[in-house]
């Protein structure tokens, strides 16, 4: 499944049955097969995501590669407490679980979900914008907030 979140900026999504394995923004739509389930479930976290709205799929949605699965409570703190409009510090994010920013941030360049689990809103500890590994860097990362900033 590929559904176009920005003007030219696409949301793909992979599934391992009634599981997310993945999202990949893009510039270009490709499509992959999802449950008709997760197609519903994503489609209304975009629309709400699009109005502002702060609504973050459930935890057991997400299924984490072996290689994350001791970082996914980082994770998931991120996509629970920080919504749209907002942005935190890696050294905010990581500090209440003892992570320590450099840490956070090789997480958020790994992280699997992007947009569904926002690793666009962690921004440096000056507030500046840092690496964001979807295409487009930085640029992306940029628009994605300026786009929650002012919902549609």
């Amino acid at each position: 499944m590929s559904r176009e979140i920005l003007s030219g900026l696409f949301l793909e999504v992979t599934a391992s049955g009634r599981l997310l394995a993945a999202t990949r923004i893009t510039a270009r739509p490709i499509d992959s097969g999802v449950t008709a389930m997760l197609d519903r479930i994503v489609d209304r976290f975009l629309g709400r995501w699009r109005h502002g709205i702060h609504d973050p799929l459930d935890d057991d949605l997400f299924l984490f590669p072996e290689t994350l699965d001791k970082w996914a409570p980082l994770l998931l703190r991120l996509k629970n407490t920080v919504g749209p409009g907002m942005t935190v510090t890696y050294g905010e994010l990581g500090g209440p679980l003892g992570i320590h920013p450099r840490t956070v941030g090789l997480v958020m360049a790994r992280n699997p979900f992007p947009l569904l689990i926002p690793c666009h809103r962690v921004v440096g500890a000056d507030g500046r914008l840092t690496g964001f590994s979807a295409e487009g860097g930085i640029d992306t990362k940029q628009r994605l907030l300026a786009a929650e900033m002012n919902p549609r």
